[in-house]
């Protein structure tokens, strides 16, 4: 009899028993964050990696400079408009996530191409939300050259257990006095936590 266990964060928080579709799809909405309206998941155009919006916690998505009427977790959200930065073009976008995650690459959509962000500087795992000036000063996890709607790669190394993102958008494409942007998709994969060694240990007593 197949059986599926859901566990968060080491500790088991739910269990179906036999091939039940429904019964799997409400204990997946019932621990997932607003499943109703995430992007629906859709086969990923990057090999060995998936589209991680289903991770990001959209309650905590934090903006810096977003204009009155702009909901951050819109860029997460299904028909849910686009987000555009208030007095000038600069965006400080923090995104956590609901486990560790490896990070592959970004995409930055955008109906407007030359209002889409085009220097960024990522950082991970900061211990706040940080100011305009603490981003402009410190050293940054990777500096990108975006280009509009298109799938830009990380250097893969340096995203292998991340559990925030912050992505501070310095300009847009043609230094126009709003940058905007409607999705942003970011690829990956969960960090597995599972040890092999005591994986190993627990056969060992069979």
């Amino acid at each position: 009899m197949p059986t599926f266990q859901f566990y968060k964060n080491g500790s088991k928080i739910g269990q179906v028993v036999g091939a039940n579709k429904d019964a799997l799809l409400k204990v997946i909405q019932q621990y997932a964050d607003a499943p109703s309206t995430l992007v629906q998941a859709q086969p990923s155009p990057v090999p060995g990696f998936v589209d991680l919006t289903s991770l990001v916690h959209l309650k905590q998505v934090d903006c810096l400079n977003l204009k009155s009427g702009s909901k951050a977790s819109s860029l997460f959200t299904k028909d849910a408009g686009s987000i555009q930065s208030d007095v000038d073009e600069q965006l400080v976008i923090v995104i956590p996530f609901s486990q560790a995650v490896k990070l592959h690459s970004v995409q930055f959509l955008s109906k407007d191409a030359n209002a889409c962000p085009k220097d960024v500087k990522t950082f991970i795992n900061q211990a706040s939300t940080p100011s305009f000036a603490d981003l402009e000063s410190s050293k940054e996890t990777e500096f990108l050259s975006v280009r509009p709607n298109e799938i830009m790669p990380l250097k893969f190394v340096r995203y292998q257990s991340v559990h925030q993102l912050t992505l501070f958008i310095i300009n847009n494409q043609q230094d126009l006095e709003s940058t905007v942007m409607d999705q942003l998709i970011i690829y990956g994969a969960p960090v597995e936590t599972t040890k092999m060694s005591d994986w190993n240990a627990g056969n060992d007593k069979h």
